[in-house]
């Protein structure tokens, strides 16, 4: 069943299912998404599925990570309507919950 839609800053999507999940991003090569920058942790966040359908982010890296603006350190949160998440000033994603049509789902 497709739940998100990865929205990456150069244009690149990926369609994620429940199943897929958890997910890692992050600089190592077993990353699910790599992301090669000097400034991304190893094992930078990962998105995992909470309570069935609802889509939480956990944070795993030494700086953290934004999430719509703010900094989550060490926390977990839950991925809303149109998250963005941002790793540094020039490295940022946007994650869309999806149903499994692709049509994006209201907020929670």
């Amino acid at each position: 069943m497709k739940i998100a839609k990865i929205e990456l800053d150069n244009g690149f999507s990926i369609a994620v299912r429940d199943d897929q999940l958890p997910l890692t991003i992050g600089r190592s090569k077993s990353c699910d998404i790599r992301i090669s920058e000097p400034f991304i942790s190893r094992f930078h966040c990962e998105l995992f599925l909470k309570t069935g359908r609802t889509i939480w982010l956990k944070d795993l890296s030494t700086n953290g990570t934004r999430v719509n603006n703010r900094t989550v350190a060490g926390e977990s949160v839950p991925i809303n309507r149109r998250s963005a998440v941002s790793f540094a000033a020039d490295c940022c994603l946007t994650v869309i919950p999806t149903d499994d049509s692709g049509q994006t789902l209201v907020p929670f």
